[in-house]
């Protein structure tokens, strides 16, 4: 069965291959830029630390040929008497020279925090051993400490030491340790002198970019030429915010009457949309009606609480709940009670004379008749004084 190769047209392989030399050209680039000093390191650093590495596990004199030697040449570092003063002499320099080192740095930093003639200038003068070239520095020392004719053997010689006693420095077995450890503090506690000073004692809190701001609680703070935090006039009364005073805390919500408000980011208060219709709380609209307002649910009187709700004002009405006032009241009602009533009375008499009426026809004839007729006369004249009377 022979196979047919997919000839199917697609559109994302001719779009995806311009995207991948795009991304190949990008990389390459950035590579680029990084490859000088990462092709240095790896040719002078990693290398030789690789091949150190390899090298505890070979035999090689740099002449004869290489051979394996599996553990061997770490079993016989304990039998080494240089591998034994090294390590000693590696243990004692650190002893010495770490605590001297952040001991020198503290105090050069609460020095140069202080306001002394020529800061700037130390401050940078501080920072260069670090930055000089290790040869350079090495043979300089040499020379500041030179057994024959150096500064700092001819110094001593003039404050009265005698000659036959002048230390040999880095000449003589008992000073060369002294003279490394010297020349290490030296060279390296310009480094730690600011991460020292800011994290331990905080004395260098005042070190600062000039012109920078900020605020100290309520009072704004400005930092000073020679990188010190300066008060800037007095404190805040409400909020200090980027180093100066503002109104409110950005973000932050209130009420002006029935305006809700938000604290901008520069410190203002602004309008929130428009005004609540009712309640203004906590910078938003709420409730459903005004405080103070009364109504009646019903029979219910209401009364409209400070937060915008309605609640029940007392028991509810017997007769009559006014809207308007919200209250009880029972005028209109009692007069349509009494007037009923009277109305009714007539119509009752009424009533009862037309009946008498009808009695006496079929009793007694038309002069019942007639007698009849006058008592239902009555009993209409009485309804109508009584109509009359609810009327007014």
């Amino acid at each position: 069965m022979s196979s047919v190769a997919d000839t199917t047209y697609d559109p994302s392989r001719a779009v995806s291959a311009p995207k991948r030399s795009a991304q190949w050209r990008k990389l390459l680039v950035a590579y680029s830029f990084i490859a000088p000093n990462f092709l240095g390191f790896t040719i002078f650093t990693l290398g030789p630390i690789l091949f150190s590495f390899a090298l505890a596990f070979l035999h090689w004199d740099g002449s004869n040929p290489i051979t394996f030697a599996g553990l061997d040449n770490f079993w016989r570092l304990f039998s080494d008497s240089a591998f034994i003063a090294a390590l000693w002499n590696t243990i004692l320099y650190t002893v010495l020279s770490v605590p001297l080192t952040l001991v020198c740095a503290l105090g050069l930093a609460l020095l140069l925090n202080q306001k002394i003639p020529g800061r700037n200038f130390l401050r940078t003068a501080m920072f260069f051993p670090y930055v000089a070239s290790l040869v350079a520095v090495a043979v300089v020392w040499n020379m500041l400490f030179n057994p024959e004719m150096g500064p700092v053997n001819m110094v001593l010689y003039t404050l009265g030491v005698d000659p036959r006693h002048l230390p040999r420095w880095a000449a003589d077995k008992n000073w060369a340790m002294i003279t490394v450890v010297l020349f290490g503090a030296w060279k390296s506690m310009g480094t730690p002198c600011p991460f020292v000073c800011s994290s331990t004692t905080g004395a260098c809190a005042g070190v600062c970019t000039p012109g920078a701001k900020q605020c100290s609680s309520l009072q704004p703070q400005l930092c000073d030429a020679n990188g010190a935090w300066q008060n800037m006039g007095t404190a805040c009364p409400m909020v200090c915010t980027g180093g100066s005073c503002t109104a409110c805390t950005p973000n932050s919500k209130q009420c002006n009457g029935l305006q809700p408000q938000v604290c901008s980011s520069a410190g203002a208060w602004q309008s929130m949309g428009t005004a609540c219709p009712y309640v203004c709380a906590s910078g938003a609209c709420t409730g459903t009606c005004t405080p103070g307002a009364k109504q009646c649910s019903g029979m219910q009187p209401q009364l409209c609480d400070a937060t915008g709700t309605w609640k029940n004002s007392g028991s509810a009405c017997q007769f009559v709940c006014s809207a308007a006032a919200g209250t009880c009241t029972g005028t209109a009602i009692f007069g349509t009670v009494v007037v009923g009533t009277r109305a009714a009375l007539g119509a009752e008499l009424a009533a009862r004379s037309t009946g008498r009426a009808f009695m006496s026809i079929a009793a007694s004839g038309c002069a019942g008749s007639a007698r009849a007729e006058a008592d239902a006369a009555v009993g209409a004249r009485g309804s109508a004084e009584l109509e009359g009377d609810a009327c007014e």
